[in-house]
């Protein structure tokens, strides 16, 4: 018999990694769809692969990000 993982323990024991499974976690309670979980697979393998130039560490970090480009590209 197949031994199964203890999903107590291992809730990721169905995927290759943990942090497959929490990537599958992620997009599933975000509601993606499969547009947007090719995007952001793209996007994560860019940064793996090219080394980071990606700089967002928080929340906040976007927000004010957002408020700087709205600043900047809206017109009165």
């Amino acid at each position: 018999p197949t031994k199964r993982p203890r999903l107590d323990v291992e809730p990721w024991g169905s995927f290759k990694t943990q942090s497959n499974w929490e990537f599958a976690e992620l997009v599933l309670d975000a509601a993606l769809n499969r547009d947007q979980i090719r995007r952001l697979l793209r996007l994560m393998h860019r940064v793996r692969k090219e080394g980071s130039d990606f700089t967002i560490d928080s929340y906040q970090d976007l927000r004010d990000m957002w408020a700087a480009a709205t600043a900047t590209h809206t017109t009165v």
